[in-house]
C-alpha cells in the first residue's frame, strides 16, 4: 500500500495548522496582557493546549483508523492521548519565559504537537505496529537522523517518560504508522536519507550511529556529529536561512496587531480564570467528518445570547474517551444496550458546577456540555450518570458513592480500588452540602 505525497502533505498541514493556531493565540494574549502574571499566563496556555491538543489527538486517531481500514487490519479504534497536564504546560511556559518571552508561543505549539504524536505512538504500541519519523520541510539534523532509521516496531521503549521523543517547536515532521508492514509513503526513502548523512559526514556517520552518539538533549553525550550535519546544512542553505531570519525579525519589529481582528476578539470573562478568544474554533476541528449526533448521543445546542457559534463536543470523541477504561466501556455498553439517550445541552441556565443528570422517568441522560467543556469531562459525566441509570436512578448517598467510584476507575484506568479510595469517596459524599441530606440507601 502506498500513500501519495499529496495525501501525506494534507495530513501534515492540518496538524501544523493546529500547532500554529495555538501558538498564534498565545502570541496575541502576550501582546495584550504581557508576561508579568505568570500564573494567568500558565492558565491560558493550559486552556489552549487542552483545546488544540484534543483536536490534534483526534486528527491522529482519524488517520490511524483510516490506515487500519485501508490495510484491512482489525484493531480497536484509536484512543486519543491526553494533552499536556497543567503542570507540564506551566513548566514549559515558565522555562521558555526565562529564556525569552518570545519563545512562549512556540512552547505552546510544541505541546499541541506532542498530543498528536503521543496518540500515534501510544496506539502503535498497543497494536504492535511499525512507526517511522517522516521528515518534512527545513529538517533539523536530529529529525533527519530519526527519519533515516526507517520503520521500527513499536514497543516498551517507544515512549520516553510516556511521551513521544524529540518533539520540538516549528517542526513539520510527523510520525507515520504501518499496521501490516507493507506501507510506503511517496517521497520517504530512509536509504536515501542515510546516503545523504554519510555524504555530509564523509562516510563516518549514518542515521543509527548519529542517534546513538548524540543521545539528543542528554548530558554527557557527544553532539559533534550532529553539528557536522548542521554546518553542512547551513552552508548549503545559508542565503535562504538568513533571508527567513531577516523576514521574521522584520515582522516582529513592525507588526502592530489590533486587539480585535476579524472573528477574533480578546475578551476577559468575569466568570472564568481563563482569558479566552471568542470564535476560537480551529480549522482542524471544523474539518472533522464526525457527525454531531451518533448512536445514543445527540447534541442540542441552544443559540448563544451573543449570536456566536457554539463549539460542539463530538460523540465519537466522547466514546473514544470512554473506551480508555473498563468502567467507561461498561457504561457505554449499558447505555447502548438499554437505548438510553444521552442529550448534550449547551448554553442553558444551570449552576456551573452541574455537569449532568439522569432522568429516571424519561430514562434519559442530560449532559450540560457548556460546563463539561471537553470530551474527557463529558465522558466522565456520562459514566457517572449511566451508573445512576444502572442503579435505577436511586437518589441516595450510596448510589452517589457508586457513581463516583466508577469515575475514579476510569481516571485510574484500573478497576481495582483501594480501601483509601472507598473511604475518601464516602467521606466526600457524606460531607457534601447537598448529598449529606440524602438517605444512605
Amino acid at each position: 500500500m502506498k500513500l501519495t505525497a499529496d495525501y501525506w502533505l494534507k495530513y501534515i498541514n492540518t496538524h501544523t495548522s493546529a500547532n500554529k493556531a495555538a501558538a498564534k493565540r498565545m502570541e496575541r494574549y502576550i501582546e495584550v496582557n504581557g508576561t508579568e502574571d505568570m500564573d494567568k499566563l500558565a492558565d491560558y496556555a493550559y486552556a489552549l493546549v487542552s483545546r488544540y491538543g484534543e483536536a490534534a489527538s483526534a486528527l491522529s486517531c482519524e488517520m490511524y483508523d483510516q490506515l487500519a481500514r485501508a490495510q484491512k487490519v482489525n484493531v480497536p479504534d484509536a484512543i486519543p492521548a491526553e494533552p499536556a497536564s497543567y503542570g507540564e504546560g506551566a513548566k514549559a511556559v515558565r522555562g521558555a519565559g526565562k529564556r525569552s518571552p518570545s519563545l512562549i508561543p512556540d512552547a505552546v505549539g510544541r505541546l499541541v504537537k506532542q498530543a498528536g504524536a503521543d496518540t500515534t505512538l501510544q496506539n502503535a504500541k498497543r497494536d504492535g505496529a511499525y512507526f517511522a519519523w517522516v521528515a518534512h520541510g527545513d529538517t533539523c539534523p536530529y529529525c533527519m537522523a530519526l527519519a533515516g532509521l526507517g520503520w521500527q516496531k513499536a514497543g516498551q521503549l517507544t515512549l520516553e517518560g510516556g511521551h513521544a521523543e524529540h518533539i520540538h517547536a516549528n517542526c513539520d515532521c510527523e510520525y507515520a504508522i504501518d499496521l501490516k508492514g507493507d506501507l510506503e509513503i511517496d517521497g520517504y526513502d530512509p536509504y536515501e536519507i542515510n546516503q545523504e548523512l554519510l555524504d555530509m559526514t564523509d562516510g563516518e556517520f549514518d542515521a543509527d550511529s548519529l542517534i546513538r552518539m548524540s543521545g539528543h538533549n542528554s548530558k554527557g553525550h557527544d553532539h559533534s556529529a550532529l553539528n557536522i550535519v548542521r554546518r553542512k546544512q547551513y552552508a548549503a542553505n545559508k542565503d535562504y536561512i538568513n533571508a527567513q531570519k531577516r523576514l521574521a525579525y522584520a515582522r516582529r519589529v513592525n507588526a502592530k496587531l489590533p486587539n480585535n481582528e476579524g472573528l477574533f476578539e480578546t475578551v476577559v470573562p468575569t466568570d472564568s480564570k481563563y482569558t479566552m478568544l471568542a470564535g476560537e474554533t480551529t480549522r482542524l476541528a471544523r474539518a472533522h467528518s464526525y457527525p454531531d449526533n451518533e448512536g445514543v448521543f445527540e447534541n442540542n445546542p441552544r443559540p448563544r445570547d451573543d449570536g456566536k457559534q457554539t463549539d460542539i463536543i463530538k460523540p465519537r470523541n466522547i466514546m473514544r474517551e470512554m473506551n480508555r477504561s473498563k468502567a467507561g466501556r461498561e457504561a457505554l455498553e449499558f447505555i447502548n444496550n438499554t437505548n438510553i439517550p444521552v442529550t448534550l445541552l449547551y448554553n442553558v441556565d444551570v449552576k456551573p458546577t452541574l455537569m449532568g443528570e439522569y432522568d429516571p422517568i424519561g430514562k434519559r441522560i442530560f449532559i450540560y456540555a457548556s460546563n463539561t467543556k471537553s470530551a474527557k469531562e463529558t465522558a466522565i459525566t456520562v459514566i457517572h450518570e449511566a451508573t445512576h441509570a444502572r442503579l435505577g436512578g436511586a437518589n441516595t448517598r450510596k448510589s452517589e458513592v457508586a457513581c463516583r467510584l466508577e469515575e475514579l476507575k476510569h481516571n485510574k484506568q484500573d478497576n481495582s480500588l483501594t480501601l483509601r479510595d472507598l473511604r475518601n469517596t464516602i467521606n466526600a459524599v457524606n460531607n457534601h452540602k447537598t448529598y449529606s441530606k440524602l438517605p444512605w440507601r
